[in-house]
């Protein structure tokens, strides 16, 4: 069967091409014998090809030319700045989707919309407005800095690194304090471009050329890792066992949930077939993991929890692994060993300063330690004597520094001192008299140890309480406001990520690291945490 007619002639202009397949038709007389003699006649058939219609929305900004260019690729130009972009089956409307994203006709666009619908509008160009964001910026970062030289205790330090659009690396440093009245913040201190290479000595020593001079101990207390990401990865590792029966059993309810027939006809194969203690089995597991679950939320809170509680949280998680390590179930014992390799990987040793953090609630206190620790390790663990012995180095710190506060709130006598004198002398007596040898002075920190612990179960604000009980405990009390402030998860500089990957979105990832800076900063500064919550949920 052989092609005869072919006119393509007005396939660009919406015309339609005409095929006749089939016998050549009649020309001449030529053909007459042949047509004749044919035992059989072929009707020729003609299709009709019309042109592809254009449905893709991005030809509401493009018109499609039909001028031929030398390398014989079609174009459409764009209606707005007139630019022409290839449109060619090999490209699509790729490209043309690509220029409507930087189109400047765009912006001109948004300037009308304005001008329409009130002309008094005078935008100003981007320009002025970089201009006052860096301003901005600017008298907020010297607030900031005020307000960061009016806060009595110490700051701790978050940071995490991302990458945005543009495959670009920025590092996200945020401070976290209590103030005066004894309310925990956050502030963003820096998102500063982060160039490759992006590992811990790159890290660390950017950090520490800013915060060297601020270490206490000589650092010991320094790097605290996320406890969000560490549990994460225990229980990464604790579903690898089981990773393909999770994505059976999903793929099996979304489908049961289809329709009403489907869960009949499912809930009557169970009866048939008596496979419950399949499901037992599954319970078992989300009761496993639904510990780990309430507590990664609690680590990944917007409340930015305080640091006492990290210990129990541990604790419990621990004691769950190794009761999973001897269950009498296979899979179980599987999945409790990965994730106890993983966690002797990270908390094999538990953190000193966030075990301090537990002594200093006052519904745990040191007893909560030992009695953890003897669960662990036994009596008399070394672990235990490592916590009691860092905890008094620290006060010995903090009692150094803060010794002046100790007779700080005694009343002042304003007996003129003739008058006290003669006092003196009169009581000199009853001072000879007493015996002070049998009693021993004790410290602030031993005091609080042996004063009666609060109900566990009572729910309390720490840092609302330490506020109460700074006159009984002045130095404690601020050894204790520094501990607590220690954040256990780098949720902070996370969330400044959500908001980074609006400012540097697709439409403004050419913005210049210090512009992005000022923007993510001031906006922080500003705003502070309230707003954050708010968009997040």
């Amino acid at each position: 069967m052989d092609a005869v007619e072919q006119d393509f002639t007005n396939l660009s202009d919406g015309g339609s091409v005409e095929v006749t397949m089939g016998m050549q038709p009649d020309h001449g007389s030529e053909n007459t014998e042949d047509t004749n003699t044919s035992p059989v006649k072929k009707k020729a058939r003609v299709i009709k090809l019309s042109k592809r219609t254009l449905r893709s929305p991005v030809w509401k900004t493009f018109n499609k030319l039909t001028t031929v260019f030398e390398d014989g690729k079609s174009r459409a130009q764009c209606k707005d700045c007139k630019k022409l972009v290839i449109d060619d089956s090999h490209h699509g409307t790729g490209n043309m989707n690509r220029h409507l994203k930087t189109c400047p006709g765009q912006t001109s666009g948004v300037l009308a919309l304005f001008a329409y619908i009130s002309p008094d509008i005078k935008l100003p160009c981007r320009n002025t407005i970089k201009a006052c964001v860096l301003r901005m910026f600017k008298n907020e970062k010297q607030r900031l800095h005020n307000l960061l030289a009016s806060v009595e205790g110490r700051i701790c330090l978050t940071s995490d690194l991302w990458t945005s659009q543009c495959t670009d690396g920025y590092l996200a440093l945020t401070a976290h304090f209590v103030d005066k009245d004894w309310k925990l913040h956050k502030r963003i201190l820096s998102f500063c471009h982060m160039p490759p290479p992006h590992n811990g000595v790159a890290l660390s020593e950017k950090i520490n050329a800013l915060v060297t001079d601020l270490l206490v101990m000589n650092g010991d207390f320094f790097h605290v890792r996320c406890c969000a990401h560490v549990l994460n990865l225990i229980v990464q590792d604790g579903l690898k066992e089981i990773d393909s029966s999770v994505v059976k059993i999903r793929e099996c309810i979304k489908y049961i949930k289809g329709s009403e027939a489907r869960k009949l006809k499912f809930c009557e194969c169970v009866r048939q077939v008596g496979i419950l203690d399949k499901w037992d089995k599954i319970m078992k597991i989300s009761k496993f993991l639904g510990y780990f679950y309430e507590v990664t939320c609690l680590f990944s809170g917007t409340k930015y929890p305080t640091s006492n509680l990290f210990f129990p949280k541990v604790f419990v998680i621990q004691l769950q692994i190794k009761a999973a390590m001897n269950d009498s179930e296979s899979f179980m014992k599987k999945m409790g060993t990965y994730m106890y390799m993983k966690f002797e990987k990270y908390w094999s040793e538990y953190s000193l300063i966030l075990a301090i953090a537990i002594i200093l609630d006052p519904r745990y206190k040191l007893h909560f330690v030992d009695w953890a620790y003897t669960k662990l390790h036994g009596v008399n663990s070394v672990e235990f004597a490592k916590v009691d012995d860092k905890l008094n180095d620290l006060f010995g710190v903090y009692l150094e520094k803060l010794s002046h506060l100790d007779n700080s709130n005694t009343a002042v006598n304003s007996v003129p001192i003739h008058q006290r004198e003669s006092v003196d002398v009169i009581f000199e007596d009853f001072d000879n008299n007493y015996d002070g040898s049998s009693s021993i002075e004790k410290n602030e920190l031993q005091k609080y140890l042996e004063d009666k612990r609060i109900d566990r179960k009572v729910d309390i604000d720490v840092l609302s309480w330490w506020q109460m009980e700074r006159f009984h405990y002045p130095i404690l009390s601020q050894l204790a406001r520094d501990v607590l402030t220690i954040p256990i998860s780098t949720v902070a500089s996370e969330s400044a990520f959500s908001i980074g990957g609006r400012v540097l979105d697709q439409y403004r990832s050419s913005l210049l690291p210090e512009t992005v800076q000022a923007l993510l900063c001031t906006r922080d500064w500003l705003f502070g945490k309230g707003v954050l919550e708010r968009e997040m949920f």
